[in-house]
């Protein structure tokens, strides 16, 4: 459907030409890519490790003990931020609930990698770049979260407060905060095995 503005019509393309056939549902050759070399290989490079710069060590994560239950109710949300930095063990519990992998035997020959959180077949897509502020022990600038290693790769030194500012759609709070978590998502990774559907995953 299209409306008088024409906003909504590539939306809806995309909605046509990534949904799933009657026929495509019955192809076993569909099921298949989810064993092919390409697809394994994948999976066994991921996460992302970055050789080079510099690495900073974080700590372990701290033991969170609250139930499902109580941490819904005390939920909340809010725009006005202390300027007291967060701790590098507040930091690494926030990454390594967020964004961490256990790594698991899964066969003899491969190894599955077991995340905190879901990720469309274990293809390592989503990495985490913490815009650091405000964080006690760790110099401002940009860093990669290695969700293997635990630790951060230094991508490059600053004050990305006003960065954070603008990209965040001049939200004043972003630029206040102790850290900002740019996730990002590797799309060819996940339209080498579902196709146009990878998109949205």
């Amino acid at each position: 459907m299209i409306d008088e503005t024409g906003l909504g019509t590539i939306a809806e393309d995309f909605h046509i030409a990534s949904r799933n056939s009657a026929a495509l549902k019955q192809n076993y050759r569909a099921h298949l890519i989810h064993y092919s070399p390409e697809v394994e290989k994948l999976v066994r490079k991921a996460p992302l490790k970055i050789e080079e710069g510099n690495k900073i060590n974080l700590p372990p994560p701290l033991k969170i003990q609250m139930s499902i239950t109580e941490t819904i109710n005390r939920r909340s949300s809010g725009r006005n931020f202390s300027n007291v930095p967060i701790t590098s063990e507040e930091l690494s519990t926030l990454l390594y609930y967020g964004n961490a992998i256990q790594k698991n035997p899964y066969t003899k020959n491969q190894n599955y990698y077991q995340r905190n959180v879901p990720n469309s077949g274990n293809l390592g897509s989503v990495e985490v770049y913490p815009i650091i502020l405000n964080v006690e022990g760790i110099e401002p600038g940009i860093y990669h979260f290695d969700s293997f290693s635990h630790h951060l790769d230094q991508v490059q030194l600053g004050n990305y407060s006003t960065w954070l500012f603008e990209k965040g759609f001049f939200q004043v709070e972003w630029s206040n905060s102790s850290v900002g978590f740019v996730i990002t998502s590797a799309i060819g990774r996940l339209t080498a095995k579902y196709g146009l559907r990878g998109y949205p995953c």
